[in-house]
């Protein structure tokens, strides 16, 4: 159970383990170096708000300490075009491919400029749809603007969510699938693309 304690420094309270209830005494490294500056510490300003702290030396020098929260490192980072335009995409050193297979059993696809992208990524199986729609019947009601409207659902022939080939996929009206699924009514025509029996 956390032990609360008043930070010697600026008398705030904070919490710790009972591990620590000997050795803790202030609430934060910046309390600490106020309370009992030290020669090898030196005094820096938070490069995003510039909030005076001090650090040591050798941290500096790492070019660390720079800001004094990760709030505010996030915040910097987020504010610097540079630093995202160095860090996106294929440039970034946790980069996968640009395609992401996650839990649901769904595969998503980078494409930043895509309307309905999520951090940078659609679903794989609407992009497919959406290029057989461009490439076969490009005046399809079901695109808008070139892109599959986010009205219309994305159905799976074999139930197999990761299968995004082109032949086992069906742009289909919510209402259409969902009675598909649920009754196992035929979609009509028009409620579909490409008009052809979802089992065939």
């Amino acid at each position: 159970m956390p032990i609360t304690k008043v930070c010697r420094n600026c008398g705030s309270e904070f919490k710790i383990p009972p591990s620590r209830e000997k050795t803790a005494y202030t609430c934060s490294r910046e309390c600490k170096y106020a309370l009992h500056p030290k020669i090898n510490s030196v005094e820096v300003s938070c490069l995003q708000c510039g909030k005076k702290m001090h650090w040591p030396v050798s941290r500096v020098k790492r070019g660390n300490g720079k800001f004094c929260s990760k709030d505010c490192r996030f915040a910097h980072m987020r504010a610097d075009q540079e630093l995202s335009d160095r860090m996106a995409g294929d440039k970034n050193p946790r980069w996968i491919g640009g395609v992401v297979s996650r839990a649901d059993g769904y595969i998503y696809r980078r494409d930043a400029a895509h309307p309905m992208q999520s951090n940078s990524y659609v679903l794989e199986h609407r992009l497919v749809i959406e290029e057989e729609l461009r490439r076969h019947d490009p005046s399809h009601p079901f695109l808008v603007d070139g892109y599959l409207s986010h009205e219309i659902s994305v159905h799976h022939r074999d139930r197999n969510r990761a299968n995004n080939d082109a032949s086992n996929l069906m742009a289909i009206t919510p209402a259409a699938h969902s009675s598909w699924h649920n009754t196992g009514r035929i979609p009509e025509p028009w409620e579909c693309w490409p008009n052809v029996h979802p089992e065939t």
